[in-house]
């Protein structure tokens, strides 16, 4: 339970972002609790494509005293679009470092398998009401769980209860134009050298290649029919459209790669 007097900040999303929030908090000397829907945090095998750390966020973390271990598991990537350059990891790695990196005790406000069902205001602060019948009480939440926000909802519903004509965000605010094939290969392709970077375009199908010391990160664009604001995940890709959407479309040295069986399909 929460005092009126202290100060307490309720993380939702226990993945890159809501692990950054805790070591900047913990840092700082604030009491907080961390809240991921997931069973498990940071977990090895877990899926997940290359998370690209740019200039402003490699600045956090050289405060957080992360800098050097990220720069260790991750690749420079060679400076041109980004002033600077900018570093690439793998973020089941980053999970691993980020989690790792806090201390035991720390650890301790970290808790999984808690999904929020619902987020209320008061005159003291917050409660936060997950479905399993857990309650947290805070001064503030930290929305970090993600593209498709349940804190953001939360927050729009909230507004609109306080003022119907409040300028809020649409309930699903975010329009897909592409769907993408994404994933990484097991061994960098044949004559790719640390930090490339391919692109590749075409009529309505693009690509990235991105590689890494460790692993080489792809990335396939396929313009839709129509516009949509619905998530859609694709749960088989056939061999077929999978060298039907890709393939034709690949740097050549893609194309003979072995690829891990993590492919995903999205919009």
């Amino acid at each position: 339970m929460t005092t009126s007097h202290r100060f307490r900040a309720i993380i939702v999303g226990g993945g890159p972002v809501g692990l950054m929030a805790a070591h900047t908090f913990y840092r700082a000397g604030i009491d907080f609790v961390v809240l991921e829907r997931q069973n498990v945090l940071a977990v090895p095998e877990a899926g997940g494509a290359g998370i690209a750390i740019m200039p402003n966020t490699l600045r956090l973390m050289a405060q957080l005293e992360l800098l050097e271990a990220v720069e260790a598991i991750g690749t420079h990537m060679r400076p041109g679009t980004v002033n600077g350059g900018w570093v690439i990891v793998h973020r089941p790695e980053l999970m691993q470092l980020l989690y790792g990196a806090l201390p035991d005790e720390i650890r301790q406000h970290l808790f999984p398998g808690k999904e929020v069902e619902i987020i209320q205001t008061t005159e003291e602060g917050v409660v936060v009401r997950c479905t399993d019948g857990s309650v947290e009480r805070g001064s503030i939440v930290v929305g970090a769980d993600g593209a498709h926000s349940k804190v953001r909802n939360c927050m729009r519903r909230i507004a609109l209860q306080e003022s119907p004509k409040a300028a809020v965000n649409e309930e699903k605010p975010f329009v897909a134009t592409c769907r993408c094939v994404f994933g990484h290969t097991v061994s960098p392709p044949p004559g790719t050298n640390p930090g490339d970077e391919w692109h590749m375009h075409g009529s309505g199908i693009s690509s990235l290649l991105l590689a890494g010391s460790k692993n080489t990160w792809f990335m396939f664009n396929q313009k839709l029919p129509q516009p949509t604001r619905e998530r859609r995940w694709y749960t088989e890709i056939s061999r077929a459209s999978w060298k039907r959407l890709a393939m034709p479309n690949a740097h050549p040295r893609l194309q003979s790669t072995t690829f891990t069986k993590r492919k995903h399909l999205a919009t």
